[in-house]
């Protein structure tokens, strides 16, 4: 229990009304009359209110029950068997069931990495698998890696199962690092494991699920940042700035492609009215994309590359986002 006291005064003169000397029980309504000066009557009279002030205190008690504490019976219970969990999780049947994402809004979650420390993506190509790791914006603004980081890679199964271990390193001031990891088509990794350490920063871990390789004409894109005053580095964390440009390289998987179109959408999947230049490298065996980011105002955007081969024909998705 917490008591507040509270203090309060107010003058007798204030307070009190004054009586007539005539009639004792009748207020005056006029100003009251005027005396000769008198030093003696003003210090008596002051002596008198300061004696005949009013004071009281008021005392407040603040009471605080806590319940007593117990257990909730819900914590004492065995957690349910796994297959009781799975029951209750698969839909019923004849009822409703999740629907799958679209292409879209599988590359459209690519953008939610930029949120985080630093971000990490992958690329496909023949029994290599290539992870990209960046430092986000957010952590260049907060001087984080600036010295470098080492990265080391951890493959695993579905099950949790280590398949194979890999390092890397971010250079002092590239903010990015290439990691090629080499794996085992017929049992291919379902996860990686990402570990940044440096000395003086505090650790940092990410991880994500590897999507199955979808194109057999082109292979998994890999991107770069450039600026007037930056090199180009890869890009993990597809947030850009309209200073930028972005360069697009998508391998080539057939021996040669019919046809091949880029276009521009914004994150509802309507076409945009902008010409993007679309190249090829013989040389390379890719398919390139190199454009300027000045005119394209903040938001979520799709690069869609369409490529055929006699009737085969193939759809690829890739987003990016301008902050500025």
């Amino acid at each position: 229990m917490r008591a507040l006291a509270i203090r309060c005064g107010a003058p007798a003169a204030a307070a009190r009304p004054r009586r007539s000397a005539t009639h004792p029980g009748a207020v005056p309504s006029g100003p009251p009359p005027m005396t000769p000066y008198d030093p003696r009557s003003v210090t008596k009279t002051t002596t008198a209110t300061q004696h005949t002030q009013m004071k009281c205190w008021f005392v407040v008690c603040v009471a605080v029950v806590l319940p007593p504490w117990r257990v909730s019976p819900w914590a004492q219970q065995a957690p349910p068997p796994q297959a009781e969990v799975d029951a209750f999780a698969r839909p019923a049947s004849g009822g409703p069931s999740m629907a799958a994402p679209t292409d879209r809004e599988t590359a459209l979650a690519i953008l939610e990495r930029a949120a985080r420390p630093f971000a990490t993506y992958t690329a496909l190509k023949g029994n290599t698998l290539i992870v990209v790791t960046e430092v986000t914006r957010s952590s260049i603004q907060n001087a984080r890696w600036r010295a470098g980081a080492d990265v080391q890679i951890t493959a695993s199964t579905s099950e949790g199962a280590r398949v194979t271990t890999t390092r890397g390193r971010i250079e002092p001031g590239s903010y990015s690092a290439v990691v090629p990891l080499t794996i085992d088509l017929s049992k291919p990794p379902a996860r990686l494991s990402i570990d940044l350490t440096a000395p003086g920063e505090r650790p940092a871990n990410d991880w994500l699920n590897l999507p199955r390789a979808a194109g057999t004409l082109v292979g998994d894109p890999l991107a770069y940042r450039s600026a007037s005053r930056e090199m180009p580095r890869p890009v993990a964390a597809f947030e850009f700035a309209r200073n930028e440009r972005i360069r697009v390289e998508w391998p080539v998987l057939a021996s040669s492609l019919d046809r091949r179109e880029a276009r521009l959408l914004d994150h509802t999947g309507k076409l945009l009215p902008v010409d993007l230049p679309l190249s090829a490298d013989p040389a390379s065996k890719m398919v390139v994309l190199d454009v300027s980011l000045s005119g394209l105002p903040r938001g979520d955007y799709l690069f869609e590359l369409t490529v055929g081969v006699g009737a085969a024909t193939e759809r690829h998705l890739l987003a990016i986002r301008i902050r500025q």
